[in-house]
């Protein structure tokens, strides 16, 4: 997996996006977590945060935002300073790429109808 700025992370979704237009899907995940890149024994679970150490100044909590269409995956971390100026660039090309979305058809049931037995 890639970790990449934001700005070069907006590009490459749109490059993601753009590859599946025709067939195929993208999907993206976002994650509260550190920047840190210590190896955990195994068996071992980092303690949840509580909302107070997320919203800290000075925090070091961010968000690791990835994407992937099942053969490539490209990743960033976003700052809380930088949060609210990539969730509008975020969100646009979210918006821009929601085209491929059909609109489920609800299908009648039919009725079963009694029919009369002739004797």
């Amino acid at each position: 997996m890639v970790l990449l700025e934001n700005d070069a992370f907006l590009t490459e979704l749109t490059k993601l996006y753009e590859r599946t237009r025709a067939k195929g899907s993208v999907s993206c995940v976002m994650k509260i977590t550190k920047p840190t890149n210590k190896p955990r024994p195994k068996g071992t679970k980092r303690p949840d945060p509580t909302l107070e150490e997320i919203r800290a100044p000075g925090s070091e909590y961010g968000v690791l935002v990835r994407a992937s269409d099942g053969k490539r995956k490209v990743s960033t971390f976003v700052k809380p300073e930088k949060a609210s100026k990539f969730s509008k660039s975020y969100q646009t090309i979210q918006l821009a790429y929601l085209d491929g979305l059909s609109a489920e058809t609800k299908k009648k049931k039919k009725k079963p109808t009694a029919k009369a037995k002739k004797p």
